[in-house]
């Protein structure tokens, strides 16, 4: 499907592709809605110029109302003070004509501001993703997601957010995604028991409290999180993707309670952990995708050759010289065995739709990392010697 963004400046529509993406990067005309209705557009991005009124939000927008369900609100570093000039919640009662609006994002490239605007959203919302790009000693109040109670999907980055309290009666909640924040306590949503999706990742949790929901999928890379026992309870034949990256303390003792626990996963990520062993593994029978990249310390695959099920593995940085156990594995369409001693590939070059990586780009003789250095070379010292020429004159 194409992709369409729409510069609205000056009168310039430039269509460069996406059917279901508009770009508002300048609220100074009037949409035309036969323009949104001829391109079927459904997402709305709006970049809050550092001049703009709330009389021309809403008539470049009210154009669009009937048909867009997507809002992401991005304001730049040069207009973070204009948005809070014009009043966040101001441009969120604009937004309001959007009857049919199911998902709301305001991301910021800087600190996030005040928040209260939040509970202006229209009860259609069911999807709210909330970013920050830059650290700020004073956080937002996130006790307005109290008023989100009807919320499915919510994603938060942000450094202070330091407790999922005010989630606490989301009863609706199905995916929740929290990252680079503070919290580091689960008890505050035991008992949503919609939950299916759940990610903590780089956040400083190290103890899971037992959830009443039936997990699909659980990340928690780069958290101290070790001991899943607690999931366990409810989720023990529900969790297919489970997502380990950088739990630097996660060991071999703690892969085989996990591998014996979630029997039915088909998903599973420990890179850059300290496992050296995968045979717990082996009694994951419907294992599909296996990250074990920079397991350093991890020198054998053979746990892996009744892996049939495996469609994906990433041992890339492991300690292994041979992968000839895994000649057998039809189904694997991708391989990374790339900065190991693996120098014999023969085991799987008969599967026609694998995807293979190997080698090492340290090495003098590759060819699709040396050839590309000596490139990026040349074009420096041309580069250098255009650049001498010219101030010669």
């Amino acid at each position: 499907m194409e992709k369409v963004i729409l510069a609205v400046h000056t009168q310039l529509y430039e269509v460069l592709g996406g059917r279901q993406f508009l770009v508002l990067v300048s609220a100074s005309r009037v949409l035309a809605a036969s323009f949104v209705r001829r391109f079927a557009l459904a997402h709305v991005r709006v970049a809050v110029p550092q001049h703009t009124t709330l009389a021309l939000v809403r008539s470049a927008l009210g154009a669009c109302a009937p048909w867009v369900r997507h809002v992401r609100m991005t304001p730049s570093l040069q207009s973070a003070e204009a948005l809070e000039a014009l009043g966040a919640e101001n441009a969120v009662r604009a937004l309001g004509m959007f009857t049919a609006l199911a998902s709301f994002e305001y991301s910021s490239p800087a600190a996030l501001g005040p928040l209260a605007f939040l509970s202006l959203l229209p009860h259609t919302v069911s999807h709210l993703v909330l970013q920050e790009g830059m650290y700020n000693a004073c956080g937002p109040d996130f006790a307005v997601l109290q008023s989100l109670p009807q919320l499915q999907t919510l994603t938060i980055r942000c450094r202070l957010f330091s407790s999922l309290a005010p989630i606490a009666e989301m009863a609706n909640l199905v995916t929740l995604k929290v990252t680079y924040s503070s919290a580091n306590d689960l008890t505050h949503i035991q008992h949503l028991v919609h939950l299916k999706d759940v990610t903590l990742d780089s956040s400083p949790f190290s103890v899971i409290a037992p959830l009443h929901s039936h997990l699909v999928s659980f990340s928690a890379c780069s958290t101290n999180i070790t001991d899943l026992t607690p999931l366990s309870q409810n989720s023990a034949e529900s969790l297919v993707t489970l997502r380990l990256h950088s739990v630097k303390a996660l060991n071999d003792s703690n892969l085989v309670v996990i591998c014996s626990q979630f029997s039915l996963l088909q998903h599973l990520n420990v890179s850059e952990t300290s496992v050296t062993s995968l045979a717990p593994i082996a009694q994951l029978s419907h294992l599909q995708t296996l990250e074990i990249a920079f397991c350093t310390k991890v020198q054998l695959l053979d746990p892996l050759a009744s892996a049939f099920s495996l469609m994906k593995l990433n041992a890339q940085g492991t300690g292994i010289k041979n992968i000839s156990c895994l000649a057998g594995l039809y189904n694997l369409r991708f391989l990374n065995v790339s900065c190991t001693r693996v120098s014999d590939v023969s085991p799987v070059s008969h599967f026609s739709l694998l995807d293979l990586r190997w080698g090492n780009p340290d090495e003098e003789d590759s060819d699709e990392y040396g050839d590309a250095d000596e490139d990026d070379e040349d074009e420096e010292g041309e580069e250098g010697e255009e650049g001498e020429e010219g101030e010669d004159d």
